[in-house]
């Protein structure tokens, strides 16, 4: 399965602190930071095999090209993650992310995560 994490940076500069190289080690196990245990691994191993966590994006040269590190994009918003409903701010990435790779999401992605500096409205809707 392809996937995609999107980095955010909201109208406040709020964005989470970690670096692209180690949000795609901490997911994906891409080895920058020897990062053995991750989500990949973790789906790979609970499905006994069966969930194959993909960021190989080589025939997709556009999407390839854009991101920042294995599997993770940037992208910068404008609305604010302290002031903005879910729905505004969910939106607003979806459209950062579909603007900045010419496709419609999921376009070529089975999955898309997109990872924000924290919560502050209506924070029922996602994992911190």
């Amino acid at each position: 399965k392809r996937f995609l994490a999107v980095k955010v940076k909201d109208v406040n500069n709020y964005v989470l602190p970690d670096t692209t190289a180690a949000i795609s080690d901490n997911i994906f196990g891409t080895g920058e930071h020897d990062d053995a245990i991750n989500l990949k691994s973790q789906l790979y191993d609970c499905s006994f095999g069966e969930l194959n966590v993909s960021v190989d994006y080589s025939n997709l040269p556009d999407i390839e090209n854009a991101v920042s590190s294995p599997g993770v994009l940037e992208v910068d918003i404008n609305a604010s993650l302290a002031l903005d409903s879910i729905g505004t701010i969910r939106s607003a990435i979806t459209t950062a992310v579909n603007d900045k790779l010419d496709i419609t999401l999921p376009g070529p992605f089975d999955h898309v995560m997109y990872l924000l500096e924290g919560c502050y409205v209506d924070c029922g809707w996602g994992g911190f």
